[in-house]
């Protein structure tokens, strides 16, 4: 029983080496996804949530004080394009939250999904057909996420701009039309 103990895992640790060996390139192309989804990770926690929710925040005070009060008689046209950069402001940072949770489960599941195929290469589950379809697979998964985390950090960068350049005069007339209405 002992020597058949034995016997069993020699062989499992030479079919493991082989399997390494064979694999390679897979298994080189797998880490280098677990280390470029950790780099993505970093991007997407870098994104303060915090600062977006208080721009959407104030987006949508100056909005309902401007829908309420303020009664345009002329058009100023460089005041209308920054409340349209403010509407902007607050409906793409409605769900900012939601997308961050969303992206970084993705980013884990996919994660999980390279080290399962890792793991499975090197305990010789699959055939190099079978290795090449789910590469496959999770390749197209991975450069979605990609995709997916891009838009999320640029939009993040755009309405940035869009607040700071729209908000100070918007703020500005919004504390105006409030002191008028106290008079």
């Amino acid at each position: 029983m002992k020597y058949l103990l034995i016997a069993l895992f020699s062989f499992l640790v030479i079919t493991s080496c082989d399997n390494a060996k064979r694999y390679k390139t897979e298994i080189a192309e797998i880490d280098s996804k677990q280390l470029q989804l950790d780099s993505l990770k970093s991007v997407v926690n870098e994104v303060n949530i915090d600062s977006l929710s208080y721009m959407q925040k104030e987006a949508n005070a100056n909005e309902v004080i401007i829908r309420k009060y303020y009664f345009a008689d002329t058009i100023d046209m460089v005041f209308a394009g920054k409340l349209d950069r403010n509407k902007r402001v607050r409906k793409s940072l409605n769900s900012v939250e939601t997308q961050k949770t969303k992206i970084l489960k993705e980013l884990s599941e996919i994660k999980l999904q390279f080290t399962n195929l890792k793991k499975d290469i090197l305990s010789g589950l699959y055939d190099s057909k079978q290795i090449e379809n789910y590469l496959n697979v999770e390749r197209l998964d991975y450069n979605e996420l990609k995709l997916n985390v891009k838009s999320f950090s640029l939009l993040e960068q755009e309405q940035k701009k869009n607040f700071y350049y729209s908000n100070p005069q918007i703020k500005a007339y919004c504390e105006l039309l409030l002191k008028d209405i106290e008079k």
